[in-house]
Order: structure tokens, then sequence, then C-alpha cells
């Protein structure tokens, strides 16, 4: 498939009270694409799937520290729904729903 899917990580998403973390929140691909997040905050963030209950998924991707202006691109080779969040400021939560080929 080979398309990309952008997700911006929203200024100001290391306030609770900022409006949107992920821009946009949930996103939909097709299995056999990959989603490039840009940290468009003025702080260091993280992408990581699982739940911030969770401890987050020790098998699943985990960006590190994304600088501001930086990226993190991760390739979806299977279908399903991945729910991730930043490690740093776990009250910002995204969803990914990777549709079957």
């Amino acid at each position: 498939m080979d398309e990309v899917v952008e997700v911006k990580i929203s200024n100001g998403s290391s306030a609770i009270s900022n409006t949107q973390f992920y821009a946009p929140p949930e996103v939909q691909v097709a299995a056999g694409s990959s989603i490039k997040w840009t940290n468009d905050d003025n702080v260091v963030h993280t992408v990581t799937q699982g739940k911030p209950s969770e401890g987050g998924n020790s098998t699943g991707f985990n960006s590190g520290p994304i600088q501001p202006g930086g990226t993190f691109v991760h390739f979806f080779d299977e279908s399903g729904t991945v729910e991730y969040y930043c490690t740093i400021h776990p009250h910002m939560i995204g969803k990914v729903i990777a549709n079957p080929y």
C-alpha cells in the first residue's frame, strides 16, 4: 500500500486542559500503511502503543522521546485497533484503526 497518514501532536498537549492532544485523535488506515506523527508542541512527547493504565505494551511500538518538531513513523502491517498514548503525559491518548487491505 505504502500510504503515509499524518497525525500531529498538538501544540499545548502537555496541558491536560488542552482540547486536542493528537490531531486527529482517531485515524483509520488500510493495513500496509504507515502513520507519521509530528510533534507540533514545544515539549518532548512519546507515541507508545497501549493504554496508560497498562503501562504500555512491551511488544508494541514506542517512539521514545520525540523532540519539538521531530517525527516518528510506524508501519501497520496487520488489521486491528491499536491504542496509544504519551508516556510522559498519560492524559494524551489516541487510536489507530487499521482496516484489512
